[in-house]
């Protein structure tokens, strides 16, 4: 410990630490955000599984054999009754929905903590590092009765949930000069967001175009398929249930983009990368009023925490 305080209070050149030196979350931050990542895999994969279900089902309709179609009719369809009855009472995005709100939450109040930003701003907790603490750590209960942590403690990692609530690099960072708080707020929050964020909207832009290339791809598919057969080119009527799975396959694929919303989030993402920029760009213009830049980060994470509500809100919705 005292070597690690040694290394931040004695560095030659503030500039080259902050550039090596990363923010770690509490515990509780990487508890919630591996549980939001678990419970999201698990249910777009319920999804996924669902889906590859009814193409299934739609294939075996092309069997020959009555007794084999109605044996794995029978399978398939109990498969996808039991997936469904189990994302209805279990309900995975919920909890993939509360465990990311958890962790973002546990982000901004760290931010705010290390930064001196409101609620720790005052003068009586601000100058008293115990007071200052317990305001933490309060903070922290309250966000996880906010968020029922106890609903998803359960499928935490055991390891993660005994993590340090205050990290050295928390305690480090609060006491930085305000110059190396402002480099350190500019380039691991708001440029370390914007990044985020622009990675996000080019990710989905082309996966929305992908995506709707195949669909069209399908359709038109279908379409010449269908035409050869009212033209009468094939005369089978076999052949006419054979094009069943591509219409099953296309309405699969029409749900699972508006499951993914890839061009609203690709939207919303520009629009929320151009928003960080203009914080980067106001906190260049700050003096060197310490109340000045508190309540710029006071501004700046309530812009973050209401981008993360309207994110939940699209996912619900």
């Amino acid at each position: 410990m005292k070597a690690f305080f040694f290394k931040f209070f004695h560095r030659k050149n503030p500039s080259d630490e902050l550039e090596n030196f990363k923010l770690k979350f509490p515990g509780l931050y990487d508890c919630a955000s591996d549980v939001s990542q678990k419970a999201q895999d698990k249910y777009l994969n319920l999804i996924r599984v669902e889906y590859f279900f009814l193409f299934i089902t739609a294939i075996t309709a092309l069997m020959k054999f009555e007794v084999i179609y109605f044996v794995w009719t029978f399978v398939l369809v109990c498969a996808l009754l039991f997936s469904q009855l189990y994302r209805h009472f279990i309900k995975p995005e919920q909890t993939w929905y509360r465990a990311r709100a958890l962790a973002e939450s546990v982000k901004t109040i760290t931010w705010r903590y290390v930064m001196g930003s409101s609620p720790f701003n005052d003068k009586s907790i601000k100058n008293d590092e115990k007071i200052s603490t317990q305001e933490f750590l309060n903070r922290l209960e309250e966000i996880k009765e906010v968020n029922d942590f106890a609903s998803i403690a359960p499928i935490a990692e055991t390891d993660l949930v005994h993590n340090s609530a205050i990290t050295d690099s928390m305690k480090a960072i609060r006491l930085y000069t305000l110059e190396e708080k402002k480099e350190f707020y500019l380039k691991y929050r708001i440029q370390d967001q914007k990044l985020w964020y622009a990675k996000k909207a080019s990710f989905n832009k082309k996966a929305n175009r992908n995506w709707m290339i195949t669909i069209v791809g399908l359709i038109v598919l279908y379409l010449i398929s269908m035409i050869l057969i009212a033209s009468k080119y094939i005369l089978s009527t076999d052949w006419y249930s054979n094009v069943e799975p591509i219409l099953v396959l296309i309405t699969a694929l029409i749900g699972w983009v508006q499951i993914k919303k890839h061009g609203e989030l690709a939207s919303s993402y520009i629009l929320t990368a151009h928003e960080i920029q203009k914080l980067a760009e106001e906190l260049s213009l700050l003096g060197d009023d310490p109340d000045e830049f508190e309540r710029f980060v006071d501004s700046a994470e309530q812009a973050f925490s209401r981008e993360h509500t309207q994110w939940v809100a699209r996912k619900k919705f």
